[in-house]
């Protein structure tokens, strides 16, 4: 007995299109959630820290604000991916005959 069952057959090349989409936006939102999080890091610990234990000189806390912005760049590209990603996920329905299992 299969739970979930996808027959290749049945599925249309349009919804191969809307696959191939939605699986671009998984991966946008990934790359972003990611980036969004370096970013983050290395603005709020990375160059505090080293500036502080003088590892780095201070004008490099002026580089902060820029890599902040940089990271909300980041988070916006994300947002906009997931809600694509939410969007575009109807060709789920079309295919499997139960989504959550």
């Amino acid at each position: 007995m299969t739970l979930l069952e996808i027959i290749a057959t049945r599925t249309t090349s349009d919804q191969w299109s809307q696959i191939t989409t939605t699986l671009i936006y998984l991966w946008s939102f990934v790359g972003s959630m990611v980036m969004f999080a370096g970013c983050l890091l290395l603005g709020h610990g990375i160059i505090p820290s080293l500036v502080s234990t003088r590892d780095l000189p201070p004008q490099y806390t002026k580089l902060r604000q820029p890599i902040l912005v940089v990271s909300a760049i980041f988070l916006l590209s994300a947002v906009f991916c997931f809600v694509n990603f939410i969007t575009h996920m109807t060709v789920v329905y079309d295919l499997f005959n139960r989504v959550w299992v």
